[in-house]
């Protein structure tokens, strides 16, 4: 299940795909018996009604993805290279217990808005 219920959770239903991806129990259930993610879950570190006017930062959605009890391997590209990138894509393509994803501007590449998060590899192979 993925969703992006706001604009500007685009972090939030990244998150919530990875988090599914990986199969990691909520402690939740979402309806009925199911036990998937969802945006409102990840009410940590800023409150959803925050998110849904500004967005998140890089900063804060590393915050909210350790709460969930994983582990998060955080490069700027400031400390990054291409060549490291692509070893982390291959990585994370080799692995059913990593995912990938990415925090970019929009307007860098001619699209509507700026900031943006998106999963780059999250689904089980």
């Amino acid at each position: 299940r993925c969703t992006q219920d706001e604009p500007a959770f685009c972090g939030l239903g990244t998150l919530v795909t990875a988090l599914n991806a990986l199969e990691i129990d909520p402690g939740a259930l979402w309806k009925g018996s199911w036990r998937w993610y969802v945006e409102s879950m990840l009410n940590c570190c800023v409150s959803l009604d925050e998110i849904a006017k500004s967005g998140l930062t890089f900063d804060e959605w590393t915050c909210i993805a350790r709460c969930q009890g994983i582990t998060v391997d955080a490069c700027r590209t400031s400390n990054s290279s291409f060549e490291r990138f692509s070893e982390t894509m291959a990585a994370a393509c080799a692995s059913d217990r990593s995912v990938l994803c990415v925090s970019y501007s929009r307007r860098e590449l001619g699209q509507s808005g700026d900031g943006h998060f998106s999963p780059v590899r999250a689904a089980r192979l």
